[in-house]
């Protein structure tokens, strides 16, 4: 029940004009609610009036009634807005430990669930901290528990903090059976295979991705969420892009778009992209530079919508990718008619420094994809027999094993 809506609450009154006992009853409710409100009224302008109001209230309330549990809300808010957070958060204590037939526990469920959303943004507390209070509150047992996980994890993956919400997870598993959930719960069992979609997803796991997406795909809910299919779908989308199944992409996305669409979901504008909306459609102009060859158009393509514009994080991590794949191919495609070319002509036509040409060669020549080695001396590339090309294939492995030995010489 939110404070702010109290005019709402359901109080049934039952006059019995011969019973003395009765009206008793009904003046001490009066009372209550008097001192509720006129306390509230001060709470702004007069703090500590409203704090001594809302203590009268509580020991008048013997039965312990519903305004008891509204006065202690109120109290822990206006602790919260004088800066004292120990004797707001020792008045929360009590609302999550308050006993009543009046109140019900999904009252308390919803008034932490409301109560963290404000407290995030308060400077005096981290977030973690707010998370870590309110989940000792409840056993790890209760469904509850994993809606706050969920919140917590929700909030870390704003903040980007994909560790911590991984592990949060993983912590998670340990105290529930996440095989009992799918049969038990569906609809939470989504919830949590959704922020593990996104954590593999923004974190290249992709194999862990495509298991929890398979997942998903099987685990039908009871209470369909239009916003949660619509995450499956786009990191489904986003999946079949990394294996370049464009076709199967595509169809996601469209599914996905409908669903945040029909939740009436903002995310809907960002799947435009993914699922080749007219105003976005160079997406699919640089997958098709990039099958075609086309390196001229791709980067023309690239310059202007990616390095100057795009800001969604996976479409500039993924089309980042596939700019390095289609240099790597272009140089590989420029170097194969030729027996020697200059790593200055190489630079110049994929407009690249020299040491990132000496690298994709590297690369190229690793992968078997070139048979050759590098003239230092003269700047250039020199096809060569394979029997000599892996004598310089063996001499550039063991150049970066002496680096990585460096690198770790350092670090420890």
């Amino acid at each position: 029940m939110d404070d702010d809506e109290d005019f709402m609450y359901d109080d049934e009154y039952s006059f019995d004009f011969g019973s003395d006992g009765a009206s008793e009853v009904q003046d001490e409710s009066f009372v209550l609610e008097n001192t509720y409100f006129t306390a509230k009224s001060e709470k702004a302008s007069n703090p500590k009036d409203a704090i001594q109001m809302f203590e009268t209230l509580l020991e008048l309330d013997i039965e312990k009634t519903l305004w008891s549990f509204k006065a202690l809300k109120q109290l822990s808010k206006v602790y919260l807005s004088l800066g004292d957070l120990e004797k707001s958060l020792s008045t929360l204590k009590s609302v999550l430990n308050y006993s009543s037939k009046e109140v019900k526990p999904f009252q308390i469920e919803n008034y932490v669930l409301n109560l963290v959303d404000k407290l995030e943004n308060y400077p005096k507390i981290s977030p973690s901290a707010i998370y870590k209070f309110f989940l000792n509150f409840f056993p790890t047992s209760q469904i509850f528990y994993i809606k706050l996980v969920i919140k917590h994890c929700n909030f870390l993956l704003k903040e980007r903090d994909f560790i911590h919400a991984e592990e949060l997870i993983s912590n998670l598993s340990s105290c529930f059976e996440f095989k009992d959930l799918e049969t038990n719960n569906s609809s939470l069992m989504l919830e949590l295979y959704g922020i593990l979609l996104l954590i593999y997803s923004e974190t290249g796991q992709n194999i862990k991705l495509e298991l929890v997406y398979q997942d998903c795909l099987r685990l039908k809910s009871a209470v369909p969420n239009l916003k949660i299919n619509g995450l499956i779908c786009e990191c489904g989308g986003k999946m079949y892009m990394n294996s370049e199944n464009w076709d199967r992409a595509h169809v996601e996305f469209f599914e996905s778009f409908k669903c945040y669409h029909d939740a009436g979901s903002n995310r809907r504008l960002d799947i435009l992209k993914f699922a080749n909306d007219p105003k976005v459609a160079w997406v699919k102009q640089l997958v098709s530079t990039y099958l075609s060859n086309n390196y001229e158009q791709f980067c023309s393509i690239f310059k202007a919508n990616v390095e100057n514009g795009d800001n969604d994080h996976f479409i500039r991590k993924y089309l980042n990718q596939i700019n390095d794949s289609m240099k790597q191919k272009t140089l590989v495609l420029y170097i194969k008619p030729y027996s020697r070319v200059s790593l200055f002509f190489l630079s110049q036509k994929l407009k690249c420094d020299l040491q990132t040409i000496i690298n994709m060669l590297h690369v190229a020549i690793l992968e078997g994809n070139l048979a050759g080695r590098i003239d230092e001396r003269e700047n250039t590339y020199v096809h060569t027999p394979i029997e000599m090309s892996t004598v310089y294939k063996d001499k550039i492995l063991q150049e970066y094993v002496e680096i990585l030995e460096k690198i770790n010489r350092y670090k420890f």
